[in-house]
């Protein structure tokens, strides 16, 4: 008995060891390499054994693969910009040559969608535009927001502002939300990252980027990506034998223009008396420039020292004035090494930057460091994990609008370059600075100064397991912190009594003080997906759930003093008052389930579904569940239609549309909105008194069961090819509601409270989405293509409360961007001169002068109705230039430094009449029988600062509101690889390519605009305020060159 078990055993075992022999047997090594048709290696190409879960790889810088397979599988060859092509494994062919063709946006092009897969965009029902790595590093910027202006339909990118590493805005189709956040979600590696993530990443370190502009895409991420999403994927070790790019960019960078100064009056006005000529007298000291005309004689600059020296200049405009913005060096070095096979991948990736601004002293560095990499442990087992240490350090002025305001107080003849050393030169010294009123700006920028140290800390890991050909499960946890050092610092002066008494000024010591802030913001993210697959007959169907986990941590502590003991030394504990302190702490948890469910039906007919219920921690108990689904359908007429199928001017016809409903949490004036609902209470002004404390409860009162805002949205459009891919272009139209908008308004003092923070008003967003790629010529030594980008937008604010028509979002003194009932969103309000029904100037009849409204009235919409971008591309052999061209239109401006310009005198609008008295432009007078004459020959009382520096003119913010349009020519390279016949038969360089390129290049604007950059906004990156310049550095433009070497 026992010897027959033995038999049966050892024929089992031999049975099963010739099985796994034979499936090994049938295991076959395939190589091959990716080209594209004009013969160049595609690097990074996915090939992928369909039907077996893991079994994936990618080609390396030469384009070559190698990949287990067995007879008969099909192999996938894909890669982001190319159709696929798919490979029957043949026992007797073990390498295979692969050509893909370039798609441009072609329905068979593989997007990452925000689940993480990789999916045809022929399946999606929504709007999606990729870009890759090429795109986004063109002009080499430092921020990789920059290098999305003008690209991508719909995303309205805006600079808020010069200074190194400035910020950006980010709105795709309009701002929805009146004071709650209107950016779109920042995803990288399929984990939800604060926005300003994108603005200090290392561009080199990114393999794509998808943009996905509504709500249909990104349901799965949560209330979040109401806004749209940016879907940033990193870069992964490629296999083959081990790749190193190190890369060398330096920049330059220069004011582009200022404000259009005038050159024909210096120093002096109205207000000191007038000459025999009935000119107005010079002033040396006097920093408004309303004085004589240049004669080009030497005079006296300022009064005389101390000691009897008295400095002198040429009175005639300082050609160098311009000078005193330096021009900033940037140098960049960029390293990487990345390697693969066919279990595990890694890429290690480092960045320095060291950046100086064109503001004297201000700099910048950053330091960047990345690891990626997974290992596959079975075929159906993967593990995938990604770390990201960024530092950035800021030392820049802390005043940098008071000194642009003091160098646009400084008459055209002063020689400013010559006061930069105001340690040393006495005239430069704030006590022999020509100016009493207005000191030094050099002095100002030295002495206010701001240090910052700014870390991320950005890592996730993820585990895949596929325990079936139709089921994988990956769970996911990731992180993100950010910590701020910063400090702030103003010097201690001390003026001479010579200086305080003789000049005739205002100068009072300056006691010194010091500002410190630290805080921590920490996020955490537990994310657990099941994706079921089937395939049954001409079905594919595909159910994705997901559960998630979000919790936010800050934390941050502040102190400062003012008046410090000892002149050269900065800290809290220098001083002879006592310090002020404080410190918060908010927390703040969402947690949410999903699903998606898409079937296709013969790879022309798909349907996508997705559903939410997000349970947020900071809402009313009764309000902090709610659900919001989305459906969305896709139909390609080309391959279900015989009659399109046999045009042969058509290549593919695809329609789609899709519904959506998504909330939104704002609780806008709070850390993530923590505690915004409940009673908190701090410190009352005057206390602690005596020793006793004093607590006050905070001054809003809030309404009873605060709801989400909700968006319901629905978008059509369609996406087509044309001649054999020359033509490739898409059509969306877009409409969607916001309801339950969360907003604060004012309450009686008699409640107690100041404030009323409650859910009231709705606005309305509509508008087209176009692109168009025209392929001229595409051969193998000549490319050349056009791809142009439009968007209308419309926004409008369709209710708000009876008691609250208007509501201001920023404003200035004379002038805001406000949410008005019935209006666009925002709008500019602000004052305005008296006017007749037919919006003539009312004048006095006697003087001439008009008189400013005591009522604002509407100046104009501030958010761009036409965003329309043009990048034409030519390749000749191994030479490149590209460009981007963005064009906007339809908005106005309040340029808040017009003012300052016309109280100074050195706006070009003051010299527009010679500064002699004139006639009002279309302007009227009351005549004598109660009716509006047209003014021909009353001409105003005054014509120099009497009436350009008065409040009849600098009142009125119509005067310096502008049309807002501008074009720009965003990006330029021009690029040049070796070929291989200069690179000869040596293993080591495998390329090396060497470029020039330049951002912001040249800007062309109306003529009313005579101030600054229109895409600026004095209101900041988080705010919907736009519409407002202030006073910020001028525009810049930057030119550089790189050389990239690849080993």
């Amino acid at each position: 008995m026992r010897s027959r078990k033995l038999v049966k055993l050892s024929m089992l075992f031999l049975f099963l060891m010739f099985s796994i022999g034979a499936v090994f047997a049938q295991k076959l090594t395939i190589k091959g390499d990716i080209k594209t048709k004009e013969g160049k290696s595609i690097e990074a190409a996915t090939i992928r054994v369909e039907g077996v879960n893991g079994s994936v790889t990618y080609t390396d810088s030469t384009g070559e693969f190698s990949i287990l397979a067995s007879k008969g599988n099909h192999l996938i060859v894909e890669r982001v910009g190319y159709k696929p092509e798919t490979i029957v494994v043949n026992p007797d062919n073990t390498f295979y040559n692969v050509v893909l063709e370039e798609s441009s946006q072609s329905l068979d092009e593989v997007v990452i969608t925000a689940s993480g897969e990789m999916v045809k965009r022929r399946t999606q029902g929504y709007t999606s535009t990729t870009l890759n790595s090429k795109d986004l590093t063109m002009s080499k910027p430092q921020s990789v927001a920059s290098a999305l202006a003008g690209r991508v339909p719909g995303l309205d990118v805006s600079a808020v502002g010069g200074g190194v590493n400035p910020n950006y805005r980010l709105v795709m189709r309009g701002q929805r939300s009146i004071t709650g956040n209107n950016n779109a979600l920042i995803v990288l590696d399929n984990v939800i990252v604060p926005s300003d993530v994108l603005n200090n990443i290392n561009p080199e370190d990114i393999e794509t980027m998808t943009i996905l502009n509504g709500a249909q895409g990104v349901a799965l991420y949560g209330s979040q990506a109401s806004n749209g999403a940016l879907l940033v994927t990193t870069k992964k070790g490629k296999q083959g034998a081990p790749r190193v790019n190190i890369s060398q960019t330096v920049t330059g960078t220069k004011v582009a223009f200022g404000p259009k100064y005038q050159k024909e009056f210096g120093s002096g006005g109205e207000g000191y008396g007038y000459d025999s000529n009935g000119d107005p007298l010079f002033e040396s000291v006097e920093n408004q420039s309303y004085g004589p005309r240049y004669d080009g004689s030497t005079r006296d600059l300022g009064y005389a020292l101390e000691d009897g020296s008295q400095l002198t200049a040429k009175y005639s405009y300082f050609k160098d004035r311009m000078k005193f913005w330096q021009t900033g060096i940037s140098n960049q070095s960029d390293f990487s090494i990345s390697g693969a096979d066919d279990k595990s991948n890694t890429m290690f990736s480092a960045q320095y930057l060291n950046s100086d601004g064109v503001t004297w002293l201000d700099n910048y560095k950053r330091v960047s460091v990345r690891l990626n990499g997974g290992r596959k442990f079975l075929d159906n087992l993967e593990l995938n994990y990604a770390v990201n240490y960024v530092q950035n350090r800021y030392n820049t002025t802390s005043a940098l609008s008071t000194v642009y305001d003091q160098f646009n107080n400084m008459p055209g003849w002063i020689p400013i370059t010559s006061f930069k050393d105001w340690k040393n030169n006495k005239f430069a010294n704030p006590n022999g600075y020509y100016n009493p009123w207005y000191p030094n700006p050099y002095f100002t920028i030295e002495n206010n100064r701001s240090y910052t140290a700014n870390d991320y800390l950005i890592g996730n890991i993820s585990l895949k397991y596929a325990p079936t050909k139709w089921l994988t499960i990956t769970t996911q946890t990731g992180f993100n912190q950010r910590t701020i050092t910063t400090q702030q610092t103003t010097g201690k002066f001390n003026y001479t009594e010579f200086a305080k008494t003789s000049s005739g000024g205002s100068k009072t010591d300056i006691v010194g003080s010091d500002y410190e802030w630290a805080s921590t913001n920490r996020q955490l993210f537990s994310n657990l997906y099941f994706d079921f697959h089937k395939r049954v007959n001409d079905f594919n169907f595909n159910l994705l759930l997901k559960a998630d986990l979000q919790n936010q941590y800050y934390k941050y502590v502040t102190a400062n003093v003012n008046g410090l003991s000892d002149s050269s030394i900065f800290n809290l504990s220098n001083t002879l008052n006592y310090p002020s302190a404080s410190s918060n702490y908010y927390q703040a948890r969402q947690y949410g389930q999903a699903y998606e469910f898409k079937v296709g039906y013969k790879n022309y007919l798909f349907l996508h579904t997705t559903g939410r219920r997000d349970v947020v921690s900071i809402l009313d108990p009764s309000n902090r569940s709610f659900f919001y689904p989305e459906v969305d359908i896709s139909f390609v007429a080309s391959d279900a239609i015989p009659v399109l199928k046999r045009a042969e001017w058509l290549d593919v016809l695809k329609f789609r549309g899709g519904w959506s409903k998504v909330g939104q949490v704002n609780l806008s004036g709070y850390q993530f909105g923590a505690y915004a609902l409940e009673p908190t209470f701090g410190q009352a002004n005057g206390y602690p008194y005596s020793g006793v404390a004093g607590q006050t409860v905070s001054g809003t009162i809030v309404q009873t069961g605060l709801k989400p805002e909700i968006t319901k949205g629905v978008e059509f459009g369609t996406d087509f090819t044309l001649f054999n891919n020359k033509v490739d272009g898409s059509f969306t139209y877009y409409r969607t509601i916001t309801n339950n908008q969360t907003i604060t308004t004012g309450v009686s003092n008699a409640t107690g409270y100041q404030s009323y923070l409650n859910n009231a008003g709705a606005t309305l967003n509509r508008g087209i989405e176009t692109r168009l790629t025209v392929n001229i010529i595409d051969n193998a030594n000549y490319t050349l293509s056009m791809t142009g980008t439009y968007a209308h937008q419309y926004s409008e604010v369709t209710e708000l409360t009876s008691s609250l028509p208007r509501m201001s979002i920023a404003s200035y003194t004379y002038a805001g961007s406000y949410a008005i009932a019935g209006m666009q969103f925002p709008q500019i309000y602000g004052t305005d001169y008296n006017r007749d029904d037919k919006g003539r100037v009312i004048v006095d009849k006697t003087t001439g002068l008009p008189s400013v409204s005591t009522t604002w009235v509407n100046l104009g919409n501030a958010n761009p109705r036409h965003i329309l971008g043009l990048t034409p591309s030519f390749r000749f052999k191994n030479f490149n230039i590209s460009a981007v061209f963005e064009y906007r239109g339809g908005m106005k401006r309040y340029n808040s430094i017009g003012s300052s310009l016309a109280w100074s005198g050195m706006g070009i609008n003051t010299v527009k009449y010679d500064r002699k008295p004139f006639v009002f432009p279309n302007s009227v007078y009351l005549g004598d029988d109660g009716t509006y004459v047209e003014n021909k020959s009353i001409v105003t009382a005054y014509g120099g600062d009497n009436f350009w520096a008065q409040n009849v003119y600098t009142s009125a913010a119509s005067n310096f509101v502008t049309n807002g349009a501008y074009w720009k020519l965003r990006q330029l390279s021009i690029s040049y690889a070796l070929p291989a016949s200069i690179l000869g038969k040596q293993h080591v360089l495998k390329s090396a390519t060497i470029s020039v390129q330049g951002r912001n290049l040249f800007l062309w604007m109306p003529k009313d605009n005579v101030y600054t950059d229109p895409e600026y906004s004095a209101a900041g990156s988080d705010s919907n305020g736009i519409g407002l310049t202030g006073y910020d550095a001028p525009p810049q433009r930057y030119y550089g060159a790189t050389i990239s070497l690849t080993f």
